[in-house]
């Protein structure tokens, strides 16, 4: 007979999420592709202030680089946080960057905490806030 293990002690398992400003709608990027659009509804984000918090917050670049404001004008960059238990992609139309995807890898509840807090804080500096991907649809 197996004992479950501790509380906090198993993996944080997550849906698909997104960091976007709080009036962002994705469906503008994927379905109609018109930029004009685009900036009305995929509301552009500070890249200076999201690449300090994510390198203060331990992410790094696949290649082990710290974030740099220019790494999030590419939709697809892939940033991993220092334990690689969290992935990041950057979401951008052209250069404007509105977005992260955030793909937790199995962080322990406390891994886990320390990146809520981090969009936490960022999100209220930058009217944005982390939620599944269904509540940024159009």
């Amino acid at each position: 007979m197996s004992t479950p293990p501790p509380p906090g002690t198993h993996p944080v398992l997550e849906p698909e999420l997104v960091f976007a400003h709080v009036r962002a709608r994705l469906e503008a990027s994927t379905i109609h592709g018109d930029p004009r659009g685009g900036r009305e509804r995929l509301p552009r984000l500070s890249r200076s202030a999201t690449a300090k918090a994510l390198t203060a917050n331990g992410f790094r670049t696949l290649t082990g680089l710290n974030v740099t404001p220019s790494d999030l004008n590419k939709d697809g960059t892939q940033f991993l946080d220092d334990t690689e238990t969290v992935l990041l992609e950057t979401l951008a139309l052209g250069r404007r960057f509105y977005g992260l995807y955030v793909e937790p890898q199995n962080p322990s509840h406390e891994q886990w905490e320390a990146v809520t807090a981090m969009f936490a804080e960022l999100g209220a500096k930058l009217d944005a806030r982390l939620g599944p991907v269904e509540q940024f649809l159009a």
